[in-house]
Formats: C-alpha cells, structure tokens, sequence
C-alpha cells in the first residue's frame, strides 16, 4: 500500500524529468539534435545516430486504450512526428522509429486466447493517423521496432492498411522453391531507381515492423533480446539475432542463467537458402516471407518456429496459421475481420 500511494504521488512530468537526467547522457549528452520539451512533455525524443540517420523514439503507451492521457497531448505527439519526418527529409536522411506498443491486434493475447480476439493494441483512431503518417515517409524509414508482446514477431500491413491482398492469393510467378519472387522494376512508386535504393522484391507499398521478445519471464517466457543486423548503406535490416536463457534448464541444474544464441530470423523462421543472406527485409519482401504461414508446404516448420520455440507463447499451437496470418498483416478490426472471414473464421471481439 505504501508503494502505490509513493507511486501515484509521481506526476507524469516529475517522472519525466528524473529520467531524463540521466537518459539524456546515453543518447546524446549535450547534443544539439536532443530536444529536451518532447521528452519532458510527453516522453518521446529523437537522436541523431550519424549524418544520415535518425532514430525516433515514440511513446505509444500513450495510444493504447488504457492510456488516460489527454487528446491535446496524444495528438501532439503525432503532429511532432510527421514535422520530425518532414524535418529528416529535407536533410536527405532516413529514420528508424522505435517504441514499445505496436498498433494492431497483440499476438500475447491472440495466443493467450485461441479463438477470440479481444481488443487493438491501439485505440483505432490514432492507428489509422499514424499509418498516414508512415505511408507519407515511407521511403525514409529504413524500420521500426517496437515490445510489449514479449515474443519476437513481425507485421507486414498493406498499402491501404489492410493484408494489401483482398483475394488472398499470392502472386508466385517467377518465384523460386521457397515462394518467393526475385524480379524488381528499375524503378518503385516514388520514382527511386533500384540501382540506388533498395530492392523492393514484389509487393512495394507496405508497412512493416518487429516486435521483440522481452527481458522479463513475467508472462511465462523465457528472456531473451535481440541484435538487430542492417545494410551498412541503406539502414534496413538485413536479419534478426535473437539470444535467450533457457531459465528451465539453468533451474535443474543450478547455475545463473546465461543468454545464448537462439537463432536467425532469415534461417530458422523463414529457412531463406544462403544467396539471401546480404538481402534487406524490406517491407515488400517481408510481405512475401510472411504468406508463407498459409502454404501448407511450409506450414508446420515456419509456423511452428514462430515464437514456440523460445517458450515465449506457449498456447500459440491452439491458434490458427490463418488467424495468426490475419494479425500480422492487419491493422483494424474490420481489416481483421474481413481477412479472417475469406479463410471462413468468424472472429470474436
């Protein structure tokens, strides 16, 4: 009871302030690109990593729909970022967005509760702001990366934020065994000659993101974190390292947990041959990879890799690939409906 009383006591820019004394040295100390007044109002900022790239830090704790915040202020936030975009373009650089919930349904509670699934991440209203937000900067943002469903994860939304494909059919023209098509235009969308930026393997025009496993067991998982692998050039990743500690293991035999190498991303989720080792997972290509949690052919091992076997969402088995393939490529609820409806599953909200 004394600590929840200290706790409330703490008033949002109290606790603001106490942490940015001491996060501001991490990030970038006495930096002229660290603003103080985004953090200090509503806890986002942005860094400038080198010449060229950005990161941009979001509070998205702030849209979810146990937020308390004010409307102002979560409106503020998004005007910020699309000035902060804007702002990254003129200077010819390119931005990384992080946070730590993602918009879209939460694959923890989808695997949680087979079957049903319950509420967005989001409250809708500022998914379908921020996705305008991105869809306008898209060429600029080399990734985004986000927490909170403590499994390692990804979502690929489509161009209008829906699965981008309302047959639910793939294109496998001149694709190889593994489903994937290796041609590319000279040139996307936005007018960017492939010779300079980067390949937008079929199926441009989407948006992307990762969501991480977590530090904490506190849902039953195992620990684990991951290492992020990017183009030197282009900043967009190029694979996902995950390392864990096995906390079953190092209970029986009585020593100190030690994270180790769990696996690659490109090898053991996608099973991608060799030659695709240096490509970018670009949101175009990850739309690809991620069709492939519907082909029967390599249903039972990519699905099955699928946070599984890390012990990260244990009830994920009782969950089908369709329902999980609707999760990661939709954003709203009616999207999700509509998507889940053409593999014949009724959702429950």
């Amino acid at each position: 009871k004394q600590w929840y009383q200290r706790r409330v006591a703490i008033t949002a820019g109290d606790f603001y302030r106490n942490v940015w004394v001491h996060f501001r040295r991490l990030i970038g100390g006495s930096s002229p690109s660290v603003e103080d007044e985004p953090f200090l109002t509503g806890g986002y900022y942005k860094v400038q990593h080198s010449s060229k790239l950005w990161i941009i830090s979001l509070n998205t704790v702030s849209f979810s729909f146990h937020s308390q915040l004010n409307e102002t202020k979560k409106l503020a936030q998004l005007e910020w970022l699309t000035e902060t975009l804007e702002g990254v373009r003129l200077s010819g650089g390119s931005a990384i967005i992080i946070g730590h919930i993602p918009p879209g349904i939460s694959t923890f509670e989808v695997a949680m509760t087979p079957g049903s699934l319950t509420s967005m991440s989001w409250k809708e209203e500022y998914i379908v702001r921020f996705n305008d937000i991105i869809r306008a900067e898209d060429d600029i943002i080399r990734g985004m990366y986000f927490g909170h469903h403590h499994a390692q994860s990804w979502f690929v939304k489509g161009s209008e934020g829906g699965d981008g494909d309302s047959s639910g059919s793939k294109d496998n023209s001149d694709g190889d065994s593994n489903g994937i098509s290796e041609s590319s235009d000279s040139s996307d969308s936005k007018g960017r000659d492939s010779a300079t930026s980067p390949p937008q393997i079929r199926g441009g025009g989407y948006i992307s993101y990762f969501s991480a496993p977590a530090i904490s067991p506190v849902y039953r998982n195992n620990p684990a974190f991951q290492v992020v692998v990017v183009a030197p050039t282009t900043w967009y990743p190029v694979d996902i390292i995950t390392y864990s500690a096995n906390l079953d293991f190092y209970l029986r035999v009585g020593s100190p947990p030690r994270f180790n190498f769990e696996m690659s991303l490109k090898e053991k989720y996608f099973r991608l041959p060799k030659r695709y080792k240096d490509i970018e997972l670009t949101p175009g290509f990850l739309r690809q990879l991620t069709y492939r949690i519907t082909d029967f052919g390599d249903l039972m091992e990519v699905y099955s890799h699928h946070v599984v076997s890390l012990l990260q969402l244990k009830n994920l088995p009782g969950v089908s690939p369709y329902q999980l393939y609707c999760t990661m490529t939709t954003n709203l609820k009616v999207e999700l409906e509509d998507c889940l409806e053409r593999y014949g599953y009724r959702p429950i909200f």
